[in-house]
Formats: C-alpha cells, sequence, structure tokens
C-alpha cells in the first residue's frame, strides 16, 4: 500500500492511496460473503448460493461497493498511525475569519463554531441588539455561514 498526502490550499490535503488487487480481495471476498448471507437468489435457500454464482451476478457491484469501505478504513487507519489532527488548523482560520464580522464576542463565535461543528442549532445572543436564531446546516460552507451571518447583522442594524 501507498499512501501519499498533498497539500492542496492553505487548509486543505488530499491523500492518495494505491493498493494493489491482491490487498484489495480480502476487502472483496468479505463484502461478497456478507452479500452471501442475505442473498435470495430462485432456485437456492437464503444464505446458501454458492459464491462463484454471487462472484459472476454481482461480483463487479459489489466490488465497487468494498471500495468505499476500504476507502474509508485506510483514512481511519492513516490519520490515526500519524496522528493527525485535522480540525485545529481549519477552527482557527474559521473563528479568525468571524473575528472579522462579531467583534468582541468570542464566547458566541466559540459557541457558534460548536454548534457548526456538531451540526446543530445555535441561539447567538450578542450586546446590543436582539436575539436572533440562526440553523446550521450540515451542507452549509463556512463562507456561506460567514455571508449570512453579515447579512442577518445588517438586517438588524437597519
Amino acid at each position: 500500500m501507498d499512501l501519499q498526502l498533498n497539500d492542496i490550499e492553505n487548509s486543505k490535503k488530499e491523500l492518495t492511496a494505491e493498493l494493489s488487487y491482491e490487498e484489495l480481495t480480502p476487502y472483496f471476498e468479505k463484502a461478497m460473503e456478507s452479500y452471501r448471507k442475505k442473498a435470495n437468489i430462485p432456485g437456492f435457500r437464503k444464505g446458501k448460493v454458492p459464491m462463484n454464482m454471487i462472484k459472476k451476478l454481482y461480483g463487479e457491484g459489489l466490488e465497487y461497493s468494498a471500495i468505499e469501505d476500504i476507502t474509508n478504513e485506510v483514512f481511519v487507519k492513516y490519520i490515526m498511525d500519524n496522528k493527525l489532527d485535522l480540525l485545529s488548523k481549519a477552527y482557527g482560520q474559521l473563528k479568525e475569519q468571524i473575528r472579522k464580522i462579531i467583534v468582541g464576542q468570542d464566547d458566541v463565535i466559540e459557541q457558534l463554531l460548536i454548534a457548526l461543528f456538531s451540526q446543530g442549532h445555535v441561539l447567538l445572543e450578542g450586546v446590543p441588539g436582539p436575539v436572533s436564531y440562526t440553523h446550521l446546516r450540515a451542507h452549509e460552507t463556512p463562507e456561506h455561514l460567514v455571508c449570512r451571518l453579515l447579512l442577518e447583522k445588517q438586517k438588524t442594524i437597519r
């Protein structure tokens, strides 16, 4: 297995993994065995379909689905083995950008980022001004969030 971590931008990285077919084979066999247990093919009892029949009918599709599992496993293993801290740099950069918009409210910014990373809701309270409710969406980028907060701040000033 050949792993390579490439820098793309400030806090963006790309992990490239190259595995041989021999390294992938155990994962493919595991996926096929798992599917075999629940396969319901006419002429065979449930879970008793011969492995060569599973490979013939569903082999390619099962290999594609197994690749996603392999990717996740390789990614997590690389992070654990190299003790990477994925959020600290992005967190610091995001916090600095939000501080430019929400001035003097470090506690509010801290709580906002906790809610953003946990994909939850947050109740923003600022002095002075009304309480505003913001729903942080899972698909929302930090840039989009900052723009939306800026627009909401402008509306409360008017």
